[in-house]
């Protein structure tokens, strides 16, 4: 048996607590990129700012690109 630490996490839709699809994130990035604003993106998807601006900066989901 194995020990999983944080920096040991599943990326993207492997980690089971991912509230997001690969889809869904290629839409946020999109939005993103259109300059709305996190708030509404968030909301939207029912997720946190927070999420939302580390999509946008590259610190989650940064594997999937928007195409």
């Amino acid at each position: 048996m194995s020990i999983r630490s944080w920096w040991n996490r599943s990326p993207g839709i492997l980690n089971s607590a991912s509230k997001l699809t690969e889809k869904e994130v290629r839409e946020i990035k999109l939005k993103l990129e259109k300059g709305l604003p996190i708030t509404q993106i968030s909301r939207q998807y029912g997720v946190s700012k927070t999420t939302i601006a580390r999509i946008r900066d590259g610190k989650n989901w940064k594997h999937i690109g928007v195409q």
